[in-house]
């Protein structure tokens, strides 16, 4: 009598597949967790570099920097792309503090919050800003 031919998988062979994509769930999640967070922060470096232009721009034709984010054209007190709040203070009239604080979500590396730049250029943890 011919015997009837089984097809698929057998309950080992699926489990040995579900345990490979495991593992390399394992290792890819947290990988792009940290590309997402690097470009958030990309975000927050750009937002702050465009804010420091653009107080140097008020600077030329006024006194002292502002601590007032509308008086400086063209930036908002949100980044670029909204994952950082920005403020400004300003200790004297020859020298600012600009800092970007995550706005709804936290940086898994506690060094690079808040982000801040100053009129000499980034000043915190260096390594934030890839330096």
């Amino acid at each position: 009598m011919p015997t009837k031919l089984q097809t698929g998988f057998t309950l080992v062979e699926l489990i040995i597949v579900v345990a490979i994509i495991s593992i390399l769930a394992s290792i890819a999640i947290p990988a792009y967790n940290g590309y997402v967070e690097t470009s958030k922060r990309s975000d927050a470096q750009a937002s702050l570099m465009a804010l420091a232009i653009a107080q140097e721009k008020y600077r030329a034709s006024n006194p002292t920097y502002t601590t007032v984010i509308t008086d400086l054209n063209g930036v908002s007190s949100a980044s670029e792309s909204g994952y950082y709040t920005l403020a400004v203070t300003v200790a004297s009239g020859a020298t600012f503090t600009a800092t970007a604080t995550p706005d709804g979500w936290t940086d898994s590396n506690g060094n690079c919050s808040p982000m801040s730049i100053n009129q000499d250029g980034p000043s915190g943890t260096l390594s934030c800003w890839g330096r």
